[in-house]
């Protein structure tokens, strides 16, 4: 595997993102990701980051540990976080590892109507 293994695009609606990422992501791209989540996070007005796995080939633990740390910036800045639409291989991993459960969205920020 290799940093060419995967993509992401960003839609932006409101005070809400969604980043959905697509393909293999793994230990060599996990810190890109995690990047990319956490600049949607830090931008000024979000109050919901929303990250859709639907095209997501391959969840390795860096990975999943990259959603973990989003999602614990995420509660720390009280703004909503949730993993939406994997499906196959990625989501029985993260169904196994309990992770599924625990990347479900995150109470909403008080006082925001998205």
């Amino acid at each position: 595997m290799n940093a060419e293994t995967w993509s992401y695009d960003v839609t932006r609606i409101g005070q809400s993102a969604t980043v959905a990422l697509s393909g293999e992501i793994e230990m060599s791209v996990s810190g890109d990701v995690l990047r990319v989540i956490t600049a949607e996070l830090r931008r000024a007005g979000t109050t919901t980051v929303r990250v859709d796995l639907s095209a997501v080939s391959f969840l390795g633990s860096a990975g999943m540990q990259a959603l973990v740390e989003a999602r614990k910036l995420a509660v720390g800045q009280d703004q909503r976080f949730a993993v939406i639409g994997a499906k196959g291989i990625p989501r029985q991993v993260l169904d196994v590892t309990g992770l599924l459960a625990y990347l479900q969205e995150t109470r909403p920020p008080a006082g925001a109507d998205d």
